[in-house]
């Protein structure tokens, strides 16, 4: 029986274009760093990749690590002001010592732009660190009016835009942020690269000490072949349209509906490819079970967190209580879908919901 595979924003399969491609890449000799031949066309190509990625990003620099987690951990330790985060983030920026998730979120799952403003008065020049789009919900941030308040005061904005890259153009300068960082696999360019794309250098603070490659802040061999796949399927999916997913969610939130569930954002602006509900008596774990067996690949909510029984900290923070928070159930489609992939989910999903 064919997988139905709604579960894009934990990984998206590897795109065919870079299968097509992996093994000419894998088939490279020599290290990056090397002198002879060999290893300088491996770091052509390198920095052909992080020009490219900077020219996407309209970003001044690039640096390339291993995930979008390594990334968000090695911001906070580039510049020397407070970190500060928002109490729904993600665990690889909540769960560092090094940033405090102090920043409530709306009933809504917006950042709380009153807060942030007399929080930032009383605190000048934080660095700020949030999600552009919430993984779990879709959610999308007013990111442009949090990059005026913190700047106002003198402060630092570092977006994680892992879902939101590849769905959205985006302009960093035009925006107002100082850092991105992104991830491969989210794209469908398989695991093993991710970068933090910056408009200034910031001093020299590396999170792994080595041989000094990326300039000093990331020490470790370069993972060529997948750092040229997160570039190509960044191109490859600023060119789909995703709008064509929007029509297709709509109606399966609305099968949900009808089976009582609520849909979270659903009056917000959202990620195309993004549905969160919350069943009034089904706990998320217990579906995404259901579901497996139907084969139809869901989760109940961040893939670095969905392991554990914990209710979602977003959902939490936008005030919806614990037993209900439990019961949410992530549904995310991907780069290549199409109507009828949707309707295989929606018959599955009939059956699970009961």
């Amino acid at each position: 029986m064919q997988i139905v595979y709604f579960d894009h924003n934990a990984t998206t399969p590897i795109l065919p274009k870079i299968q097509e491609k992996y093994p000419e890449w894998l088939a490279m000799v020599g290290n990056a760093n090397s002198i002879h031949s060999h290893g300088q066309h491996s770091r052509g190509l390198l920095e052909n990749a992080r020009d490219e990625l900077c020219a996407i990003f309209h970003a001044n620099h690039c640096i390339f690590t291993a995930t979008a987690s390594e990334a968000l951990n090695l911001a906070p330790k580039l510049w020397d002001s407070p970190a500060i985060t928002s109490m729904g983030d993600h665990a690889c920026i909540i769960n560092n010592p090094a940033v405090k998730p102090i920043i409530p979120l709306t009933a809504t799952g917006l950042v709380d732009l009153d807060f942030l403003e007399n929080y930032c008065t009383q605190n000048p020049r934080p660095l700020f660190l949030m999600h552009l789009a919430h993984n779990e919900s879709g959610i999308i941030q007013p990111f442009a009016q949090i990059a005026q308040i913190i700047h106002q005061h003198g402060g630092i904005l570092v977006g994680d835009a892992v879902q939101y890259a590849g769905k959205y153009s985006m302009n960093m300068a035009q925006i107002g942020l100082d850092g991105l960082v992104i991830s491969g696999h989210k794209m469908g360019a398989g695991f093993g690269a991710a970068g933090l794309l910056l408009m200034e250098k910031p001093a020299v603070n590396p999170l792994i000490y080595g041989g000094g490659q990326e300039y000093g802040y990331r020490a470790g061999t370069e993972n060529t072949p997948a750092i040229l796949a997160m570039v190509m399927a960044q191109q490859l999916s600023l060119e789909y349209d995703w709008t064509a997913h929007q029509p297709w969610h709509k109606q399966l939130e609305q099968l949900c509906q009808e089976n009582g569930c609520q849909i979270i954002g659903h009056d917000r602006a959202r990620l195309p490819n993004t549905s969160l509900i919350i069943h009034p008596s089904q706990r998320g774990v217990d579906m995404v079970i259901k579901a497996d067996l139907l084969n139809l690949c869901l989760s109940s909510g961040s893939a670095c967190s969905s392991g554990t029984s914990k209710p979602s900290a977003s959902l939490l923070a936008m005030g919806i209580a614990p037993t209900l928070a439990q019961n949410s159930l992530r549904i995310s489609s991907g780069l290549g879908q199409n109507g009828s992939d949707f309707q295989k989910c929606c018959e599955i999903l009939t059956k699970i919901l009961k």
